[in-house]
């Protein structure tokens, strides 16, 4: 996906790290059929990566939306439900 903006490369390694999680999920169910992470991670046909309908997108558009209000809420949401998925595959 093409973003401008300050928070262009981390939100490249951002989304390549949740790729990583979703790979894995996607071969422990593999495995396993009855595994499923309790936070949905889905990639749209643009790129965009949305854990649990919460986008992972860091900054929205080169300025720092995240620093105030309900957008920083929602990406700490989302990081904190990276974080459970993770430890809910660690698990398996």
């Amino acid at each position: 996906f093409l973003q401008i903006g300050r928070f262009k490369n981390f939100n490249i390694a951002l989304s390549g790290l949740f790729m990583c999680l979703l790979n894995a999920a996607g071969a422990a169910s593999h495995r396993d059929k009855a595994i499923v992470l309790p936070h949905p991670i889905h990639v749209s046909s643009r790129g965009e990566i949305t854990i649990g309908a919460l986008s992972i997108t860091y900054g929205g558009g080169g300025r720092i939306a995240v620093s105030s209000g309900s957008d920083g809420e929602q990406w700490t949401r989302a990081m904190k439900y990276f974080l459970t998925d993770l430890k809910w595959l660690v698990t398996f």
